[in-house]
């Protein structure tokens, strides 16, 4: 294998890519505030307190996955994390977009989203 020279492009490529990824999953995660007016529509009985623990989900799984992260991006590698987090953010937001009920949000974007930011 071999290694690329140390002030090379490369890096800059690298560093752009880690960027977009902190960009996208952070940003999703913490535009949540957003969407606390259609979601008080969709669901009349959670407060505020109720769509804010959503996040706060979010920002619990993220550590506790980002520490087991760092050994599994060793292993694998970190395209094969990216990937996997891709996934996570991706279905966070597609089964939120259908959940029925507010427990099960909580579950699919707190944790899914969790996931993909423990995984960036």
């Amino acid at each position: 294998m071999e290694v690329a020279p140390v002030d090379s492009a490369y890096g800059w490529v690298v560093a752009a890519g880690a960027f977009a990824a902190q960009f996208v999953v952070l940003g999703g995660i913490n535009c949540f505030g957003v969407f606390f007016a259609p979601l008080h529509r969709e669901f009349p009985q959670a407060g505020n307190r109720d769509l804010a623990a959503v996040v706060s989900v979010a920002n619990f799984v993220a550590p506790m996955v980002g520490t087991a992260a760092g050994n599994l991006a060793d292993r694998y590698g970190p395209r094969t994390l990216i990937a996997a987090a891709a996934v996570c953010q991706f279905g966070s937001y597609f089964l939120s977009a259908m959940v029925p009920r507010f427990w099960m949000l909580l579950l699919s974007f707190g944790v899914l989203a969790g996931l993909a930011a423990g995984c960036t």
